[in-house]
């Protein structure tokens, strides 16, 4: 049961993580123009891929497709 409710509510806890680390102020690397700007882009870019992944995964009913 526990892992039904975390599988459930895993994609939404990576996607608020992901834009909770792109608008919070403090940074691995600080945001100088461009630069500092990397980490924010890198964060927020995993965190939509493993969300689209999660939620296709829980889309398929967690069957692994042939792609």
């Amino acid at each position: 049961m526990k892992t039904s409710i975390i599988k459930k509510f895993l994609p939404y806890l990576v996607i608020f993580l992901g834009v909770a680390y792109g608008v919070w102020p403090l940074d691995i690397i600080p945001d100088i123009p461009i630069v500092g700007w990397f980490d924010d882009l890198g964060i927020i870019g995993m965190a939509i891929f493993i969300a689209i992944k999660l939620f296709s995964n829980k889309k398929n009913g967690g069957q692994k497709s042939d792609d």
